[in-house]
C-alpha cells in the first residue's frame, strides 16, 4: 500500500522515490482519492460527523520489470492525481521463489562443525581485528552505521542478532546493510576458506556456508536480513554445541553460566602467527586480554595469563 496523507497544508505533489521490488511481481488492485468537498466545515456542536467528501478513482500506477547485477525487479510509478487523501493497493507475488529455503538451511550444520577442534573453533567463532590481521591479512567486518564487528567469527555478528531476532528489528543497521548487498555473505565464507590454510578442517564448514549464501543471494534483496539470520543462528548454535561437546567432565550437561565460561577458554585460546608458547614453534597460546593483548610478545604476556 501507498497512502499520500492529507495534513492540514499539505502540496499536492510529494517527492516519491519509485520503488525496486527485488523478485517480485506486482499486480494493481485499486487507487483512489478522496477530495473535501466545497462549504464542508466542521459542524461545531460537539459531534463528530466527518467531512463532506468525494471518492475519485484513480488510473492504476505503472508497472515495469527491469534487471540490473542484483537481479529481476518491479517499479511502480505513482497513478496521476495521487495527491493528498491519495491511496493505491498492489497484489506481489514472489518469482521463482524456493518455500523450502528454511529446511534446506537447518540442515547438516552439526556434520559440516563435526571435526573441528578447539583451535578451528577459536578461529571460526571468534578472533579479534588484531589476531585476524596478524593470521589472514583481513580484519573485522565494518558495518556502516553500526561499526566495526567485535569479532571476526561468528559470535560478532550473533552478538548483534541475539537482539534482532526476537525483536524482528528489521530497521537495525545491519539488516539495512544486507538488504543493499551480499558484502557480507562474501565476507563470512571468504574469511574461512583463508582459515583452512591453518585448519583444513575447516573446509566443510567454508562449503556449507557457500552452499547456503548461493541460495540465499536469489532471494529478494528485503528477504536477505531474514536469510542470513537463519543460516548464522544454525551455525552459531552447532559451533558451540561442537565446541561444549570438547570440554572435559561434565561441562556439557552444566549450567548456561558454566557454558559461558567455558567458552571463554575457546574465545581467549587461539593460533596466531607472531606468539606462541614456544618462540620457535608455532602453535595454540593464551591471549593476556583482548583485543589490547593479542599479539606479539604482548600477547603471553606471563602476570596477566
Amino acid at each position: 500500500m501507498v497512502a499520500h496523507c492529507a495534513f492540514r497544508g499539505a502540496p499536492q505533489s510529494s517527492y516519491f522515490e519509485s520503488p525496486k521490488l527485488y523478485g517480485t511481481a506486482v499486480t494493481p488492485e485499486f487507487a483512489y482519492r478522496l477530495h473535501r468537498e466545497a462549504g464542508g466545515d466542521i459542524a461545531d456542536d460537539g459531534v463528530l460527523h466527518g467531512v463532506a467528501s468525494r471518492l475519485e478513482r484513480l488510473s492504476s500506477p505503472s508497472v515495469s520489470q527491469h534487471q540490473d547485477e542484483r537481479g529481476m525487479f518491479t517499479e511502480l510509478r505513482l497513478p496521476e492525481g495521487f495527491g493528498p487523501g491519495s491511496v493505491l493497493v498492489v497484489r506481489t507475488r514472489l518469482v521463482d521463489f524456493k518455500p523450502n529455503l528454511d529446511w534446506k538451511i537447518r540442515t547438516c550444520a552439526d556434520e559440516a562443525a563435526a571435526g573441528l577442534t578447539l583451535g578451528a573453533l577459536n578461529a571460526v567463532l571468534y578472533r579479534c581485528d588484531a589476531e585476524e590481521r596478524d593470521t589472514i591479512g583481513d580484519g573485522a567486518y565494518d558495518v556502516p552505521k553500526l561499526g566495526a564487528l567485535a569479532y571476526c567469527g561468528m559470535q560478532g555478528w550473533y552478538s548483534h542478532l541475539r537482539h534482532i531476532i526476537p525483536s524482528n528489528d528489521l530497521g537495525h543497521p545491519l539488516c539495512d546493510h544486507l538488504r543493499q548487498g551480499c558484502w557480507a555473505l562474501d565476507y563470512v565464507a571468504g574469511r574461512l576458506r583463508k582459515h583452512c590454510e591453518l585448519f583444513p578442517e575447516i573446509a566443510p564448514l567454508a562449503a556449507w556456508f557457500e552452499e547456503r549464501w548461493e541460495l540465499v543471494r536469489r532471494v529478494p534483496n528485503f528477504l536477505v536480513p531474514r536469510y542470513f539470520a537463519l543460516t548464522m543462528h544454525t551455525a552459531y548454535q552447532a559451533l558451540v554445541r561442537r565446541a561444549l561437546s570438547l570440554m572435559p567432565g561434565k561441562v556439557v550437561g552444566s549450567s548456561r553460566f558454566t557454558h559461558e565460561l567455558a567458552l571463554t577458554s575457546v574465545q581467549l585460546l587461539g593460533q596466531v602467527a607472531s606468539a606462541s608458547l614456544r618462540p620457535v614453534v608455532k602453535g595454540v597460546s593464551m591471549s593476556a586480554g583482548l583485543p589490547h593483548f593479542s599479539t606479539h610478545h604482548m600477547r603471553c604476556w606471563g602476570r596477566d595469563v
